[in-house]
């Protein structure tokens, strides 16, 4: 059976109503390839998801990979895509890229969602790279005591050594705050002066000897008055 003449041949479409929209005005020119690269993807037939890989994405359409990510969350952002399944590993070991359905086509028996018409008028923005933002923690600026405190939480003290070793009293200090007995003469008598030696000496009985105890203190002599 031959083909009637005004057939064309198989065609990636891209709907006039999607292409109308204000945010469609608002995709970048490569964001656009990326939705196409997708919509040749499509089954009208089954009305499938759509997978892409960012490697394959990147040899398509002749781009850096970082790009062809950038693209998939501008679309995204957008709402001509979304996302059905997160990309994964395989049981093989080999990865499975993420799967989108789009919102201008239908889904599994379900009508097409046009997310992109409901776009806030926000144009998208992409956030600098993660080694900026490190940059610039490197050399943060004061900030405030109790701030600090709150996130990195109460500071251990170092189980290290004194900064300063602890002052050791001199010897010399030590003699002073502790005095010893006192150094008395041998010839000292326990009387007292000499006044008292002589007296004690004069009364009947007594030692001459001034380091002798008198006759007359010891202990059970009649003139002792001490018990």
């Amino acid at each position: 059976m031959r083909r009637p003449h005004n057939r064309i041949p198989p065609f990636v479409p891209l709907l006039r109503a999607t292409m109308k929209s204000d945010a469609w005005c608002n995709v970048s020119h490569g964001a656009r390839s990326l939705f196409t690269a997708l919509k040749a993807r499509y089954n009208r037939n089954i009305g499938n998801s759509v997978y892409l890989s960012t490697r394959l994405a990147a040899s398509e359409l002749g781009s850096h990979r970082d790009q062809i990510g950038r693209w998939f969350r501008e679309l995204d952002y957008y709402g001509f895509i979304r996302m059905v399944s997160a990309g994964s590993l395989g049981v093989e070991g080999r990865g499975k890229a993420p799967h989108w359905r789009l919102t201008d086509e239908p889904y599994l028996g379900h009508s097409p969602t046009r997310d992109f018409l409901h776009w806030g008028g926000v144009v998208f923005r992409e956030q600098k790279s993660v080694g900026h933002y490190v940059a610039r923690k490197q050399n943060p600026g004061p900030e405030n005591r109790s701030a600090v405190a709150r996130k990195t939480g109460p500071v251990v003290a170092r189980k290290t050594g004194p900064l300063h070793p602890p002052t050791v009293p001199e010897i010399r200090a030590i003699q002073r705050a502790r005095p010893g007995p006192e150094n008395r003469s041998i010839t000292s008598s326990p009387l007292g002066t000499p006044e008292k030696v002589e007296a004690a000496a004069a009364l009947p009985g007594a030692s001459v000897d001034p380091l002798e105890i008198p006759t007359f203190l010891r202990r059970g002599h009649p003139d002792c008055r001490f018990p």
